[in-house]
């Protein structure tokens, strides 16, 4: 067998993020009647990739991008909020409403979960990653939840990976399958941690110098792969 180790990212690879994410913002601004600012929504995803982008270089932490961006948002509409206060009620939210990625997923990592240790690797809130993951029966598959929050560093970062390998008995990167929907943090941290690299991409091949070793468009492709 040329893995025994599947390391899974969570949002919009297994779990449909985008979809939850959407919800949750929609009921967050019905809930402190911001839903009628024209264009909020728009102001938030900008603010929020400036956030991630800063994080993901190192130059700011997690709690900053998680305190700043709803504030960041509103002061566009000379706004004061409480930034702790709306990212906690937007955590709720994303917690209340999970949903998968394809109808198929759980029925691929249990199939998978009887041949290989599987893994969650995940840029996130832990607390919201698995509460999710146990909303859609899927926790008790994973050998252990590996989330940005509890090691200090995000993906790509080398010292994201470099946790889990001393944190993970019996690692050999070699026989270790980095599985995600992002060339810039799955891809990209998988291939620096010298495991091999499968990108979903449902909507087809992504242009991009950073190679994944497989691409496959379905979860289930990756029966595929690994047989």
């Amino acid at each position: 067998m040329k893995y025994n180790s599947l390391f899974f990212d969570l949002d919009n690879t297994l779990l449909d993020f985008s979809k939850s994410e959407e919800i949750a913002l929609t009921l967050l601004f019905e809930h402190y009647q911001c839903a009628e600012h024209e264009n909020i929504r728009e102001f938030y995803n900008i603010e929020n990739r400036k956030l991630w982008d800063k994080h993901e270089n190192g130059e700011v932490s997690f709690e900053y991008l998680l305190e700043n961006r709803f504030p960041r948002t509103l002061a566009h509409y000379e706004v004061e909020i409480d930034g702790k206060e709306w990212d906690k009620k937007y955590h709720s939210l994303l917690r209340e409403h999970p949903f998968l990625m394809e109808d198929d997923v759980p029925n691929v990592i249990d199939t998978l979960s009887k041949s290989y240790r599987l893994f969650i690797a995940t840029n996130g809130v832990e607390e919201t990653q698995i509460e999710r993951l146990k909303k859609m029966k899927l926790l008790t598959f994973f050998e252990k939840v590996y989330t940005s929050q509890s090691i200090g560093y995000q993906k790509p970062d080398i010292r994201f990976f470099k946790y889990i390998e001393e944190h993970t008995p019996n690692f050999d990167a070699t026989k270790a399958l980095m599985i995600g929907d992002s060339v810039k943090t799955d891809i990209r941290g998988g291939n620096n941690a010298g495991m091999d690299t499968c990108l979903l991409s449902p909507n087809g091949v992504k242009k991009s110098e950073i190679k994944s070793t497989y691409e496959i468009k379905t979860i289930s492709e990756l029966y595929t792969i690994l047989n």
